[in-house]
């Protein structure tokens, strides 16, 4: 088995001019979406929050993607102590943590649109005109957080695109959901893999009857990344995920295996209605699995006589 280590900071900085180079420069074509709706390109630009900056030699003119915010729990407290057009001055006049400026910087953000926390970006982007405001927001944050950065987003009427998993428990995700209805705002929870062509090959060879009745279904997911106690060294990625008050009471089993459970049903299209499941800790003074082997019934499938 291979293992691959990366500290998120070295990440982040070969990242950026990844993204700045061959993304954003070099992107001519709208969005589908945008490109299909017939909107000026001028308005799309200022849709999608991106700023023309100086031109650097050899590179023409830089238009940057200009929306970006920082989970600041740490410092600023969550949850936000009011509404979120109600922190707009106090926030904006906030510092901006370093760890928020740098990579803005790095990806040749507009300044006006970064943001030194998640409250913040809220209050700004909805002080915004609508014709040019964000239109969603996607929360990529630990655990901890999705449910109620989630709920302030859809609460201030922005679409919501969520990490998985959904929340930290069942009564969280259930007021995700009524807060989603409320505002009568979209939320999608983002199984990325469902994407991919050949998983939408899979589900569709299923669903004509290619392979048959479905007697057994076989799902994994490996990494290697956790498997040394890099979480005692610093690296913020793998503490967080082994944090039982920020990752939740799943480890592997909430950070992968929500992966592999979801893929198994959307290929089949079929619904898991038990589970047995042995969850394992490998590294020493772990506080969550780090290994997790699951036994699922679906439904249809007969017990043995």
């Amino acid at each position: 088995m291979g293992v691959a280590l990366k500290r998120a900071e070295d990440g982040a900085r070969e990242g950026a001019p990844f993204i700045r180079d061959h993304i954003i420069r070099l992107t001519e074509r709208s969005f589908d979406d945008f490109a299909a709706s017939g909107i000026d390109r001028a308005s799309i630009r200022a849709i999608l929050g991106l700023a023309e900056d100086q031109a650097r030699p050899g590179c023409g003119s830089r238009w940057s993607a200009a929306a970006r915010a920082r989970s600041s729990a740490r410092s600023t407290g969550w949850p936000p102590r009011s509404t979120a057009t109600g922190t707009s001055s106090q926030a904006r006049s906030a510092p901006m943590p370093a760890a928020t400026r740098v990579p803005a910087q790095q990806l040749g953000l507009a300044p006006a649109r970064v943001y030194a926390s998640f409250e913040a970006m809220i209050a700004g982007e909805r002080a915004l005109p609508a014709d040019i405001r964000a239109q969603a927001i996607a929360v990529v944050t630990p655990n901890h957080l999705h449910a109620p950065m989630a709920i302030a987003a859809l609460d201030a009427s922005f679409d919501v695109l969520c990490e998985k998993p959904m929340a930290m428990s069942v009564a969280e995700s259930e007021a995700i959901a009524a807060a989603a209805k409320t505002s009568g705002r979209h939320f999608a929870l983002a199984f990325t893999y469902s994407g991919y062509p050949m998983i939408e090959e899979a589900r569709a060879r299923v669903a004509r009857g290619d392979l048959g009745a479905i007697r057994l279904v076989q799902v994994e997911y490996l990494q290697g990344w956790l498997s040394l106690p890099i979480d005692g060294d610093g690296n913020r990625q793998a503490e967080w995920r082994t944090d039982p008050a920020r990752a939740g009471l799943g480890g592997c089993l909430g950070d992968i295996g929500t992966h592999a459970f979801h893929l198994a049903e959307h290929v089949c299209a079929l619904r898991v209605e038990a589970v047995s499941a042995d969850l394992t800790t490998h590294v020493p003074g772990r506080r969550l699995d780090d290994d997790v082997s699951a036994m699922l019934r679906f439904e249809g499938a007969r017990a043995a006589c």
